[in-house]
């Protein structure tokens, strides 16, 4: 049987991110993948709503709702996989009880904020010119390797290079 990954997208959700399908494709033959909408976990809007919009409605409130329904969905010793917001996502659910086994987080820049470890295997990923990503002060005080640095800014985990090698890392990690 393959290990379950549920994989969160970031904060456009779903419908507006088609270049995961180059995880979903590159990961499915080794994991069981459930994909997650982090604007449907969160109750957020993202019609008609520009960046900042999203972005703050994740921060009053939909990160926490969004951790919220996730632990209701999910029971069990789960990995995750998160872009951007999600990766927010998934650290506030580990925090509130989610028995997460090791977690992925891309480009989740909000992480810097947090002072909490989640006790899983954490493996960040950010681009070497995302101004945003946390520090290495940030990394030594909270017991996290140090980021995977991929070329490009925030938003670099859409290439489909990244992907690949992305997902060569989490299929190692796994010893897969």
């Amino acid at each position: 049987m393959k290990p379950r990954l549920l994989i969160l997208s970031d904060m456009w959700g779903l419908e507006h991110c088609t270049w995961i399908e180059h995880y979903v494709e590159l990961l499915d033959p080794v994991f069981s993948i459930q994909l997650y909408d982090s604007c449907a976990l969160g109750n957020v809007a993202v019609t008609d709503a520009g960046e900042e919009a999203i972005h703050s409605a994740f921060v009053h409130g939909g990160i926490d709702t969004a951790a919220n329904k996730l632990l209701s969905l999910e029971t069990g010793k789960v990995d995750i996989m998160a872009f951007s917001m999600g990766g927010s996502i998934a650290w506030e659910a580990g925090l509130k009880g989610m028995d997460v086994g090791r977690l992925y987080a891309v480009s989740s820049t909000r992480l810097r904020l947090r002072s909490e470890k989640l006790d899983c295997r954490i493996q960040l990923f950010y681009g070497a010119e995302d101004l945003s990503q946390p520090d290495l002060s940030w990394f030594e005080k909270s017991g996290v390797d140090p980021p995977l640095l991929e070329r490009g800014g925030h938003d670099f985990y859409k290439a489909t290079s990244s992907a690949r090698r992305i997902c060569r890392t989490i299929i190692s990690d796994r010893g897969i």
